[in-house]
């Protein structure tokens, strides 16, 4: 939905079989596509001037062989700000929680590790078709571990 032309608001949803085929073993008797993950988000955006906004929320459940649902959800808010028409800054804060159940003894479990992020962002686009960015994510937890850790990327980007 577009109320006016500074605000924009959406929601999507989708389900399907999320597994690659190299998924195994698959427990007996099933396929990996008896195994669907579902998906509901809702976004909103807003730009006035050389400043950009927008987030998205979503949640969803992945039915994980010999598991169960792992369900989560997930959220980022991204804000961009044009310096100059071809020099910008971005900056994006972004967040996962994993749903924590109790085992058998009463203890809890996650199906996986919380997930925090925090980007920072600067581009210059040298023609309509090209821009350099350069970007540092500081981030704690993954998959694996709860661990703090960073990462510069660099990037070159040519649209045709």
């Amino acid at each position: 939905a577009r109320p006016n032309q500074a605000w924009n608001f959406g929601l999507s949803g989708a389900a399907g079989p999320y597994l690659l085929p190299d998924a195994h073993p698959m427990p007996a008797q099933s396929d990996r596509g008896d195994f669907y993950q579902y998906v509901l988000s809702q976004d909103v955006s807003y730009a006035r001037g050389h400043f950009q906004i927008w987030a998205e929320a979503f949640v969803s459940r992945f039915e994980v062989p010999r598991l169960g649902n792992a369900d989560m959800f997930a959220y980022y808010i991204e804000a961009k700000y044009r310096i100059t028409p071809q020099l910008f800054a971005a900056l994006r804060w972004n967040q996962e929680f994993f749903v924590t159940e109790d085992d058998p003894a009463g203890r809890p479990v996650s199906r996986a590790h919380d997930v925090l992020r925090i980007d920072g962002a600067l581009g210059y686009r040298f023609t309509a078709y090209t821009q350099l960015k350069v970007q540092y994510s500081l981030a704690r937890g993954d998959f694996i571990s709860d661990n703090l850790h960073g990462t510069f990327a660099a990037q070159f980007t040519v649209r045709f």
